[in-house]
């Protein structure tokens, strides 16, 4: 008796029992070109899960380079070795595909693989340089354009981007690797390592409650606004715990203001003041250092509320101040026929007079508070000089006030 076997012929399928023969149907064309397709996706199958392993354990090697990398205080990018990988592809390549294609589809692995090596080699020690970090700057005004002017002069090679709906001055825009004039979308904003924020306050919450949780696990979010408890808040609340954040503000300022004004040693020697509301992981603490150490300035921190508090008296009520002497020169000259005749002390004290309304509106929303704090002592000050001019006793302001100047100007 024979045993049961199946043998295949060309068109025929023969089916050997214990019983005897039985022939099935002839197969048609379609039937055996589906077989056919069928057998060549199995072997594709079978070289994909080849193609995984060896992927997973190319991560695996690369995740050891990249931490000797961090250890030997080496960058992750590291172009030499990109280029020798590339030309291998060329000379180990029998086809049928070609060198082009390969180059292309290898330097794309290659990325992907430099970014996940960054992140996973050690997240917590993914800023000790700024060097080969993508960076965003986000609002191209006398502040953002003057972090884009002095960073790529001390790193000419940084891959530096900016964003503004009004292109920035025409000296700003060789500096910059790539131009937005509307935010990128999703995809392009997770590439980024540091994104410093320059606009006014209420765009810098608008930005971190919208696209907050698209920016990329463990990078460096920073803004450089000049009040700090409101949008400290909106960051505590709406950012992802995997963003760091931290708030810089540069005790910095120019007559004009915007990109035409900028220059890049706006911050050299300045005060810097820093505010960390939540924790940070240690590369990101070392990332916001290095980028103050850049631009020259002297960290100073601080809370955010007593940030707010200090800078409503000693920026802010300027401000106003300086508008208001401003409104009450062109009050006084209204009506008169008086030739317009100004010392340089008018001058120095209105040079506020021309900030943008703009920023202005934002920071005096976002710290109402203090500055009406400080305009009344400043009300309440200037009546107690307004009595004793009428009897000449001043002298006691006049030299306590110089004392003070002389004490902070040291």
């Amino acid at each position: 008796m024979l045993k049961n076997k199946k043998i295949d012929f060309n068109n025929l399928s023969v089916m050997m029992t214990g019983e005897g023969t039985i022939m099935t149907d002839s197969l048609g064309d379609s039937s055996k070109t589906e077989l056919e397709l069928q057998r060549l996706r199995h072997q594709i199958d079978s070289l994909d899960r080849d193609l995984l392993k060896n992927l997973n354990e190319r991560a695996l090697l690369v995740k050891a380079v990249g931490k000797w990398k961090i250890q030997n205080k080496c960058p992750i990018y590291d172009p030499k070795r990109e280029a020798q990988i590339l030309q291998n592809v060329k000379n180990q390549n029998n086809g049928p595909l070609s060198d082009e294609f390969l180059v292309d589809f290898f330097n794309e692995l290659i990325k992907k693989f430099r970014q996940w090596e960054a992140e996973e080699s050690s997240p917590l020690n993914s800023f000790p340089t700024l060097e080969n970090k993508k960076i965003l700057v986000i609002g191209l005004g006398l502040i953002g354009a003057s972090c884009v002017l002095q960073l790529r002069k001390k790193i000419p090679t940084l891959a530096l981007s900016g964003m503004d709906p009004r292109p920035p001055a025409i000296h700003i825009m060789p500096k910059l690797s790539n131009y937005f004039s509307t935010l990128p979308d999703p995809e392009v904003l997770r590439s980024f390592d540091l994104i410093i924020l320059s606009t006014p306050i209420h765009a810098m919450q608008d930005f971190v409650t919208t696209k907050g949780k698209y920016l990329k696990h463990h990078s460096l979010l920073v803004d450089m606004g000049s009040t700090k408890k409101d949008l400290c808040d909106t960051v505590i609340k709406t950012l992802p715990a995997e963003i760091n954040y931290v708030g810089l503000h540069p005790m910095v300022g120019r007559a004009g203001g915007g990109s035409a004004a900028s220059t890049p040693d706006l911050f050299t020697q300045q005060n810097i003041l820093v505010t960390i509301p939540r924790p940070i992981e240690d590369g990101a603490m070392k990332g916001h250092k290095e980028l103050i150490n850049l631009l020259g300035g002297c960290e100073l921190e601080i809370s955010p509320d007593i940030h707010d508090q200090i800078l409503a008296m000693t920026s802010h009520l300027p401000q106003f101040l300086s508008t208001t002497l401003s409104l009450t020169a062109r009050d006084f000259f209204k009506d008169s026929n008086a030739p317009l005749i100004f010392g340089p002390a008018f001058r120095d004290m209105t040079r506020l007079a021309t900030s943008e309304f703009s920023m202005w509106k934002d920071i005096a929303l976002t710290n109402s508070k203090y500055i009406l704090q400080t305009i009344a002592l400043f009300k309440s000050r200037l009546e107690n000089i307004e009595e004793k001019i009428s009897t000449g006793t001043f002298q006691g302001e006049f030299d306590l006030a110089k004392d003070f100047k002389l004490k902070i100007q040291k």
